[in-house]
């Protein structure tokens, strides 16, 4: 069973992802259309924060399914196992706006 400790440091970690999300957001559609290294880090910041909501569920001994930690670990596995042209960047960008807000809001205080 994880410290209670190892729990904190992943849940603190989850957030970074989503945050580095909103501040690329910022950049705007255009940047993301035109520049491939935006769109790939904003893919990767996605799977990043799945892999570490995954992580503090199970840390935290959270039963699986649960919201809002089963959504990003379902994200997650959307955009890993899809090749780079089959991703929909229309829905990237939507969650990237939309979803990253609302997971801001949903998720718990960061400790």
């Amino acid at each position: 069973m994880p410290r209670p400790c190892d729990s904190c440091r992943t849940a603190g970690r989850s957030f970074a992802p989503l945050e580095h999300l909103f501040q690329l957001a910022v950049s705007g559609r255009e940047r993301y259309d035109t520049d491939v290294l935006v769109r790939l880090a904003v893919q990767r910041l996605w799977i990043t924060a799945g892999n570490y909501a995954e992580a503090y569920r199970a840390a935290a001994g959270i039963q699986t399914g649960t919201q809002p930690w089963s959504e990003l670990y379902g994200y997650r596995s959307v955009l890993a196992h899809m090749l780079p042209e089959e991703i929909n960047d229309d829905r990237v960008w939507f969650e990237t706006l939309d979803g990253v807000q609302r997971l801001r809001t949903e998720l718990p205080t960061q400790p």
